[in-house]
């Protein structure tokens, strides 16, 4: 299986992949299976993720899925943010092969850090 240009640059030079400096809410989750793990911090003002960044352990797969996905949900109200699905992950990847669950983890991650906002 090749995967698309898009998947490959964010595979190899994944956005926002650091621990920002300033965050308020920040939130883990690991795969149940192969232990890909992500944990992502947001910077949330005014309902607006003003700040994201993550860091990810694992296959290539989840590596540019949580970068995707930090760049689908920065500059998003929450609410917004939170229809962001691993459907949407998948399309903006152009990686439609369902037995890739790890690209599921960043959603976790985020939907774990907003616990606190409840």
């Amino acid at each position: 299986m090749g995967y698309s240009a898009k998947f490959m640059e964010h595979f190899l030079n994944p956005k926002n992949s650091r621990k920002p400096e300033k965050y308020n809410y920040s939130g883990k989750a690991v795969h149940e299976v192969d232990s890909d793990e992500v944990v992502i911090y947001i910077n949330i003002k005014e309902d607006t993720i003003e700040e994201v960044g993550y860091q990810v352990k694992g296959c290539p797969r989840a590596i540019a899925a949580t970068s995707v996905f930090s760049t689908l949900i920065k500059g998003k109200n929450v609410k917004d943010a939170l229809k962001i699905s691993e459907n949407d992950i998948r399309r903006e990847l152009e990686l439609y092969d369902e037995k890739y669950t790890c690209i599921s983890i960043p959603v976790k991650a985020f939907k774990n850090a907003l616990e606190a906002l409840k």
